[in-house]
């Protein structure tokens, strides 16, 4: 993979990073033949709101065996020459419920997948996941303007928030 993804970058993705998650995708790929059927098998479809699913798959994913050199700690280094580490990067891709986060990022491709494919969406899993249960991606641009539309009165952009605003909607 390494070769592959050269020296690609995207903010604070590392090439190391990218390797990593691709390493995982590809442990659940042999294992379930796609993401799509991970998701299916670890889906409650009684359950409110995808959040419950999304925490399962998120753990499922973190927990594939992957090389553990590919595992390696993440350090920053400050101006003064402090260094100290980093979330994992699988903790900061692959955002999960269980933490509280509004996990944006995670709901945004849940969208993707499930939504009738439109131009913009895929629909490859609209046919296993209502729509009716996806919450909205939040983040504070998203939180700015649900505030001033009276969505919510919340502060922050967490999963309390993102339940607020997709009942408001």
């Amino acid at each position: 993979l390494r070769g592959a993804l050269g020296e690609i970058r995207h903010r604070w993705v590392r090439p190391e990073d990218a390797e990593l998650l691709l390493a995982m995708i590809g442990c659940v790929l042999r294992q379930h033949g796609s993401l799509g059927s991970l998701w299916k098998s670890l889906d409650d479809d009684s359950e409110e709101t995808v959040l419950p699913t999304l925490g399962r798959f998120v753990a499922a994913i973190q927990a594939m065996p992957v090389d553990p050199l590919q595992q390696r700690a993440r350090v920053a280094r400050r101006a003064d020459d402090k260094s100290h580490e980093l979330p994992s990067i699988t903790s900061i891709l692959l955002t999960s419920p269980d933490r509280g986060s509004a996990c944006k990022r995670m709901n945004l491709f849940l969208r993707w997948m499930v939504r009738p494919a439109d131009g913009v969406d895929l629909g490859l899993w609209s046919e296993f996941v209502s729509a009716s249960r996806l919450v909205m991606p939040v983040d504070v641009h998203v939180m700015r303007f649900c505030r001033k539309l009276r969505l919510t009165r919340r502060p922050n952009p967490d999963q309390q928030s993102a339940h607020e605003i997709t009942r408001r909607f």
